[in-house]
């Protein structure tokens, strides 16, 4: 479906005269990476129009894009699978979000935060096996996974204290749904590194 929406837009501009003919295919392929690049926020922006909590399901999607950008995690390697999957945890995501603002239990959720920075902390970057990280790009995306996790970590524990919970409650779900998509990468490395060492 994605492909044939991005190969009608590439070849109507080469019919317009907008882009060469030869170049059809890379446009085609720009135009796949860019669509595939918004699918989250429209996912994220469906969520929040069903739940009537647009504002908040963006702040919610703000963290949680830019530190699963340089923390890393799980990814699925067909782009369907993946759609699927990220449409369902976003939508569990706002649902988890809309459902926290009605009731009291910010001290539960600010403990799941803190695990989930410490958890960024130690474990990012974590690289696919479609991109590998070299030692620079690792050591960069460490630096800036950290930084924004404790960040948005900081913002979210301001905001408890002027008693702005409702506010902080999407902040915290951002941070900690990005640490949950590590969890699959690392119970793979752990008993990736079991199997080495009983071989040894």
């Amino acid at each position: 479906m994605m492909r044939l929406l991005t190969t009608g837009i590439s070849d109507w501009l080469a019919k317009e005269n907008v882009i060469l003919p030869s170049d059809t295919n890379l446009y085609a392929y720009a135009i796949r990476c860019f669509l595939f690049g918004m699918l989250p926020l429209l996912m994220d922006l469906f969520w929040g129009v069903i739940f009537e909590c647009l504002i908040e399901s963006i702040i919610l999607f703000i963290p949680f894009m830019l530190i699963r950008k340089f923390c890393g995690g799980f990814h699925f390697k067909s782009p369907l699978k993946c759609s699927l999957v990220s449409f369902l945890i976003i939508g569990i995501s706002v649902f988890a979000m809309n459902t926290m603002q009605k009731s009291t239990i910010s001290v539960s959720l600010t403990v799941l935060v803190l695990i989930s920075v410490i958890s960024i902390c130690l474990f990012s970057p974590i690289d696919s096996a479609a991109r590998k990280l070299s030692f620079h790009e690792r050591v960069y995306f460490q630096k800036i996974a950290r930084g924004l996790a404790i960040i948005t970590a900081a913002l979210h524990l301001i905001l408890l204290a002027i008693g702005e919970t409702y506010w902080a409650v999407p902040i915290g779900i951002g941070i900690i749904v990005s640490a949950a998509l590590q969890i699959p990468c690392i119970i793979q490395k752990g008993l990736h590194k079991c199997n080495i060492d009983a071989v040894e």
